[in-house]
């Protein structure tokens, strides 16, 4: 009884039929392990096979029914492994700056990778990420970077997967060396 963990019926399977990193399409590294959920070797291997695809049509079509959210920040994580783990030199998952879809790099056109957007607000909110990862990565408080912008404490962690995943940081400085 010590040991007993009750799951849902659909966890259960999940449980029993999650994907391991040998599933994977490319190669997964001990390190990226440490920053990926089981998750997201199914949702690699479903792009590998179907993708480029929409946020809502990749949710829809993997085992575990994850929110179109929750598929989201995945895809964000996923995006952003590469700067996130030191052995990982190359980017393993894009969105395609014109069609919105995801997929493995290989299948993306048009990369949304450090794309500076015409979107006043989506460009303030990838600015707005970006403080909130520098300001991490500088040790600041996680309270005081909440308080200071205010935000909730998920919103602050979506802002760095986001911020990992857009790497916006490389785009703003090459745009600002070049003026």
């Amino acid at each position: 009884m010590e040991n007993l963990t009750l799951l849902c019926r659909a966890c259960h399977s999940w449980l029993h039929q999650q994907s391991t990193p040998a599933d994977s399409p490319v190669e997964i590294t001990d390190e990226d392990q440490s920053v990926l959920l089981p998750q997201d070797i199914e949702i690699l291997r479903f792009l590998a096979a179907n993708g480029p695809l929409r946020t809502g049509d990749i949710a829809s079509g993997l085992t575990l029914e994850l929110s179109v959210s929750a598929v989201r920040e995945r895809l964000w994580v996923l995006m952003g492994l590469d700067n996130r783990a030191e052995s990982r030199d190359q980017q393993i998952v894009d969105k395609d700056v014109e069609t919105g879809e995801w997929g493995l790099t290989e299948q993306i056109e048009n990369s949304v990778r450090g794309h500076i957007p015409d979107d006043q607000q989506l460009l303030l909110q990838r600015m707005e990420d970006e403080q909130v990862r520098q300001a991490l990565e500088r040790v600041c408080d996680r309270s005081a970077v909440t308080d200071v912008l205010g935000i909730s404490w998920h919103t602050m962690f979506n802002k760095i997967k986001r911020a990992y995943a857009y790497d916006f940081h490389c785009r703003c400085s090459a745009a600002t060396a070049d003026r």
